[in-house]
């Protein structure tokens, strides 16, 4: 991605979004957060519950560094030109 440094990791701002199956509930990502809280030395209580509705999207598992990002990123902007998506 244009004008991002991936030398200087430890600036960047971001949240972390994970996708749940349909059947997890607000009430199951509370008892998780609880036994989180209660197991490990770790602040959890940032982590909200939400549905976001992104419409017509690609998605993409990336494995390996975080420094190989990019590649995934322009692999994933490759498929949209390549298929007729903007």
């Amino acid at each position: 991605m244009k004008g991002i440094d991936y030398s200087y990791k430890d600036r960047f701002q971001w949240i972390s979004v994970i996708r749940v199956p349909d059947f997890v509930t607000e009430k199951h990502i509370g008892w998780a957060v609880e036994e989180a809280t209660r197991k490990k030395p770790m602040d959890c209580s940032q982590v909200e519950f939400f549905s976001y509705d992104e419409g017509l999207c690609v998605q993409c598992l990336h494995i390996g560094p975080y420094d190989e990002g990019p590649k995934t990123v322009a692999l994933m902007h490759a498929y949209i030109v390549r298929h007729g998506y903007a």
